[in-house]
């Protein structure tokens, strides 16, 4: 047997073991969705314990053609959106010293936003197809304790 030979044998070999691997994480993952009225969040990752000076969390959001979610704040924590398919449009509410600040923008694949603590701000999907939005959480406070939401119509 050549070198050529042992090496294709070996990337074989190593595509299997990555998609064995990849089934597994798909299967864990289906486990751990958590489903709303608007679609469903996966946790992937959270960092920090009581102690530790900045925490985070990465969150997967599916948002369901023609759903949104609730106009929303958080005091312990900013937020970084990546979309990452379909589009969705981000309506925030800054707070300013005298009045309010509104806005409506529009994300496409690609494209991201931050969410300031503190800022009303809420992801709705108008169109047909679904929206998947990676959320990364950092501050003093990571979890879902610390959401304010509003009455909506």
């Amino acid at each position: 047997m050549n070198i050529i030979e042992i090496l294709k044998r070996n990337v074989f070999e190593l595509q299997q073991q990555l998609n064995k691997a990849y089934k597994r994480i798909k299967e864990l993952t289906e486990l751990d969705k958590v489903y709303r009225q608007w679609g469903y969040y996966v946790t992937y990752d959270t960092n920090g314990d009581d102690n530790a000076y900045l925490k985070s969390k990465l969150k997967k959001l599916v948002v369901y053609p023609g759903k949104k979610l609730s106009m929303q704040r958080h005091s312990g924590r900013d937020e970084l959106w990546f979309c990452a398919e379909g589009i969705v449009d981000v309506d925030t509410i800054v707070p300013l010293e005298n009045e309010n600040w509104d806005r409506r923008r529009s994300l496409t694949p690609g494209m991201t936003c931050d969410i300031n603590a503190g800022d009303w701000h809420q992801l709705i999907n108008n169109t047909s197809k679904r929206a998947v939005i990676y959320e990364i959480q950092y501050g003093d406070m990571c979890d879902e304790g610390d959401i304010e939401r509003t009455v909506q119509q």
